[in-house]
């Protein structure tokens, strides 16, 4: 193996790197679920912050913040901001995703939308509520998306959410607006896991009340969040370093040159 070959071997080491950077999360809880998923995040790697309930932000949040995880399970019904800073909290919102951030909603949002009509960050939901909720949710792939990255990485691709079991399932019956992609839905071909990038960044919805009724959040749906997490922060740390790629450029130009002396000699 020559020099040249070497280096680009320890050059692609260095963008392979730059590829696999933990995400910085902003979660915004409901007063209970970022207790349990929190500190999982953290145990993975990911950069979280979680210092604040969704109704008492006041939209400040750091700069590199790749995923914003709005919990909306135990405590549900009040507005983003409502009791820290209304206005600036769903304008940061909005200007993050259209900026190419991702965004996490979880369940009550789709239920309590009706209410928060006037909210401005619903526009950015994937889907909307159909009129009715339950309590029991058997988690499937949809057709077509075994192998789609939101599933690939999964705890279990089948799996039933029951509150008599884990005391923390609730979904919503949701349709699917317009440009959303439907990964994962139950037996009635409801949404359960879905996504949409029509607003800029990757927006998801994972239709699940996290900590309602007291609860505990699952291993299986732990697994999801994490799984959304990666998958909405793609666009964001999934990319190469500038200077990485500059010095893997570097090398092939200098090869090349290599390779041209050589044949005129």
């Amino acid at each position: 193996m020559n020099k040249w070959a070497k280096f680009l071997i320890a050059a692609s080491s260095v963008v392979a790197a730059a590829n696999t950077q933990a995400a910085a999360i902003l979660v915004l809880g409901d007063n209970y679920s970022e207790t349990f998923i929190s500190p999982y995040l953290e145990s993975l790697g990911h950069t979280v912050t979680s210092d604040t309930n969704y109704y008492d932000w006041d939209g400040t949040m750091s700069a590199d913040t790749d995923v914003i995880l709005y919990l909306y399970g135990y405590d549900y019904g009040y507005g983003l901001g409502e009791y820290g800073n209304q206005a600036a909290a769903n304008q940061s919102v909005l200007d993050f995703v259209a900026g190419g951030g991702g965004l996490i909603f979880t369940e009550w949002y789709a239920y309590s939308e009706l209410d928060e009509a006037d909210e401005p960050v619903a526009v950015l939901m994937p889907v909307t509520y159909n009129g009715d909720y339950y309590y029991e949710a058997a988690w499937n792939v949809t057709e077509g998306y075994a192998d789609h990255d939101l599933v690939d990485g999964l705890l279990s691709t089948s799996f039933t959410e029951n509150i008599a079991v884990d005391a923390n399932d609730t979904y919503s019956n949701v349709i699917a607006k317009d440009g959303t992609t439907v990964v994962m839905e139950d037996g009635a071909g409801i949404p359960l896991l879905s996504y949409s990038n029509v607003n800029g960044g990757t927006v998801i919805h994972i239709n699940d009340g996290m900590t309602y009724d007291d609860g505990v959040v699952s291993d299986e749906m732990l697994s999801v969040i994490a799984s959304s997490v990666a998958y909405a922060a793609k666009g964001s740390v999934a990319v190469p370093e500038p200077a990485s790629l500059g010095i893997l450029g570097l090398g092939l130009a200098v090869m090349g040159l290599s390779r041209r002396k050589k044949k005129n000699q």
